[in-house]
C-alpha cells in the first residue's frame, strides 16, 4: 500500500476552540499566557489541498510532509491582527503560570497534561512549531495562506 504522510503544526482554527472568540466578542479582551511563544500556525484549506494533491498525483508516494504556515506568529501579533481586520481595539492580557493551570484544572485536564503541553510547550515550543517551511508552496505551487486571510474568512467569529 502507497502512503503519503502529512505532519501540520498548530491549526489556525484552534484560535476559534481558545475561548478568543467569545472573549473578543463580549470584552474585547483576550487572555492568555506566553504571549510571545511563536507558532507558524497552518490554515486548514492549505492542509486539504496537501491532501488533494497527495491522493490525485503519482509523486507524493511514500513522502513525508511537514506543513506550516507562511510565518511564525506569537498571540500577542495575532491578537494585533485580528484587531486589525475587525477594526476594533482588543487588549492582551497576560495570564501567570497560576492562572492558567487553575484554567486547564478547571476544564478537567490532569496536571501531567498541563505541565508539559500548556506550560512547557507554551515557554518552550519546540523548534518544528515555529520554522515556516516551505512545503505549501512546492507542493501546491502556490503560498500558504496567511492568518490575515484566515480570519478575514473567518470574522464572523470575532465581531
Amino acid at each position: 500500500m502507497e502512503w503519503t504522510l502529512l505532519k501540520p503544526v498548530e491549526f489556525m482554527k484552534n484560535v476559534l476552540y481558545s475561548g478568543w472568540t467569545e472573549s473578543i466578542q463580549k470584552d474585547g479582551i483576550i487572555r492568555t499566557a506566553f504571549p510571545e511563544s511563536l507558532s507558524a500556525r497552518i490554515h486548514e484549506a492549505d492542509i486539504a489541498d496537501v491532501a488533494v494533491k497527495a491522493l490525485t498525483e503519482e509523486d507524493h508516494n511514500g513522502k513525508t510532509y511537514h506543513l506550516t504556515g507562511p510565518e511564525a506568529l506569537s498571540a500577542r501579533s495575532m491578537v494585533k491582527q485580528i484587531s486589525e481586520v475587525i477594526d476594533r481595539s482588543i487588549e492582551l492580557h497576560e495570564l501567570t503560570e497560576e492562572q492558567v493551570k487553575a484554567e486547564w484544572k478547571s476544564k478537567g485536564y490532569d496536571d501531567e497534561f498541563i505541565d508539559y503541553y500548556i506550560i512547557e510547550m507554551g515557554k518552550n515550543p519546540p523548534q518544528e512549531i515555529y520554522t515556516v517551511l516551505p512545503t505549501i508552496e512546492q507542493v501546491t505551487g502556490r503560498p500558504a495562506r496567511t492568518f490575515v486571510q484566515w480570519v478575514n474568512e473567518n470574522r464572523q467569529y470575532f465581531e
